[in-house]
C-alpha cells in the first residue's frame, strides 16, 4: 500500500478539479478557493489548496518545458531532414531520464522501483540504438555496392555525349551527395 496520505482535492470529481485549476489559474486567492470548496461541502484548507497549486504550477512547467524542447528538436529535423526520428526519440527520452535523475522526488521513488524492469527499459533504449546504426550501416553497404555499378555507367553515358572528365566526376559526385541526402 503507499505512504502516501490521500488530499481531500484528490477526492474532488473531475469537473471540480477542472474549477480548482481555473480559479488556480486566474489568480485567485487560497483562501478565496477554500472558502469557494467549503460552500459546495468540502472541507479543504488554504494551505491543501497552497500544496496542490505548488504541484500544479511544476507540472504545468514542465509541460512548457516538453514543448519546448519538443520545438527545438523539430527545429533541428527541419534543419536537417535526413534526420533519423528515433534517434529524435532516444534524444528526447534522454533528455527526460536526466531530468528525471536530478529531481529529488525521483530519486525516492527510484528507490522504491523494480530494478528489473528498470534493467529492462534501459535494455530497450540501447537495443534500439544499436538497431538503427545495424541499419544505418547496412544501408550504408548496400548503397556503395550500387555506387560501384552505378559510377561506371553513368560515367559512361557522359562520356558518349562528350562531357569532359572533370565535369563528370563533379555529377557523379553530386548525385552521390543528392542520394545520401547531404
Amino acid at each position: 500500500m503507499s505512504r502516501e496520505k490521500k488530499r481531500k482535492i484528490d477526492k474532488l470529481t473531475a469537473s471540480e478539479k477542472k474549477i480548482l485549476d481555473s480559479m488556480i489559474e486566474s489568480g485567485a486567492t487560497f483562501t478565496h478557493i477554500s472558502e469557494y470548496f467549503q460552500e459546495k461541502g468540502h472541507d479543504i484548507s488554504r494551505h491543501s489548496i497552497g500544496r496542490y497549486a505548488k504541484d500544479w504550477e511544476r507540472i504545468k512547467d514542465k509541460i512548457e518545458d516538453s514543448k519546448r524542447k519538443a520545438k527545438l528538436f523539430f527545429r533541428e529535423i527541419r534543419k536537417y531532414p535526413p534526420t533519423d526520428m528515433s534517434e529524435v526519440l532516444e534524444q528526447i527520452i534522454q533528455s527526460q531520464v536526466m531530468d528525471a535523475i536530478i529531481n529529488p522526488e525521483f530519486q525516492e521513488k527510484l528507490m522504491e522501483a523494480d530494478p528489473v524492469a528498470l534493467g529492462n527499459m534501459v535494455s530497450s533504449i540501447q537495443n534500439s540504438a544499436i538497431q538503427r546504426e545495424k541499419l544505418k550501416l547496412k544501408f550504408r553497404e548496400e548503397y556503395e555496392a550500387r555506387k560501384e555499378r552505378m559510377e561506371p555507367a553513368v560515367n559512361a553515358k557522359l562520356k558518349d555525349k562528350g562531357i569532359d572528365k572533370e565535369t563528370r566526376t563533379v555529377v557523379i559526385d553530386e548525385i552521390d551527395k543528392i542520394l545520401m541526402g547531404e
